[in-house]
């Protein structure tokens, strides 16, 4: 006599429920992944330092880095990271999303947009954000800050219609200065090499905000040198 393997079926209630199972769990990961940025994160030592940068300042000395650079992956210089550093209770604290220089330079890291700012959640929401987009983003809402700050001093005005629209790390920027003048022509002058790299991301942000295709892009040449930047010398008269 042969013996016939045990057969199973599914029932019609057993099918409901493995279905809604998989249509929650999808849900959950929906709800779940939004929260993992894809950007690099880059945690610092814990130390004096770090309360200093978690607090608003805005450039990370190399030696902060500690003996070893922590990343989640390597970091070139130009790349975007989230820096973090740990807290005492075996969690992380956030300092900010930061621009990441991999030269022998004095600065190693230059935060763009720090934690408390609205425009850190938005960036690190984004579902798979390039590094041009990052930085658009970032540049557009510190700009628009930097216009209407100059707003609440009455620039421009009758009697002033030239004036610093973005003092580098006075403003958020760090490497960039934007002088305006007649509400018409923007100068830029970049002195750090993130902002070499991202020139064209730089100035079309600059356009959108003032309204104006007349933006002119000037170099410090010392500066630059001093930040590792080994690029050419890319100075114009219009951009």
């Amino acid at each position: 006599m042969s013996m016939q393997p045990p057969t199973t079926s599914t029932s019609p209630s057993m099918k409901s429920a493995l279905l809604l199972s998989y249509v929650l769990l999808f849900i959950i990961l929906g709800m779940l992944l939004p929260l993992v940025s894809p950007l690099t994160t880059l945690t610092l030592p814990r130390s004096k330092q770090t309360f200093a940068f978690r607090q608003g300042q805005a450039l990370i000395y190399r030696k902060a880095l500690g003996p070893k650079v922590d990343a989640s992956q390597p970091l070139k210089t130009g790349d975007i990271c989230i820096v973090r550093t740990p807290n005492q209770s075996n969690g992380y604290d956030k300092i900010g999303i930061g621009v990441y220089n991999a030269g022998d330079t004095m600065y190693a890291v230059r935060i763009l947009a720090h934690h408390s700012e609205p425009i850190y959640s938005k960036v690190t929401s984004l579902s798979d954000p390039g590094d041009d987009e990052v930085v658009g983003a970032i540049f557009t809402s510190a700009l628009s800050r930097c216009v209407a700050t100059r707003r609440t001093i009455n620039l421009p005005s009758p009697g002033t219609d030239s004036f610093r629209l973005v003092n580098g790390e006075g403003d958020g920027l760090s490497g960039l200065c934007v002088d305006l003048y007649s509400d018409d022509l923007a100068v830029c002058m970049s002195s750090a090499a993130y902002v070499q790299i991202y020139r064209r991301t730089i100035a079309s942000a600059v356009k959108d905000v003032l309204g104006t295709d007349n933006v002119v892009w000037k170099t410090t040449k010392s500066r630059l040198k001093q930040d590792g930047y080994d690029g050419e010398d890319d100075s114009d008269d219009d951009q």
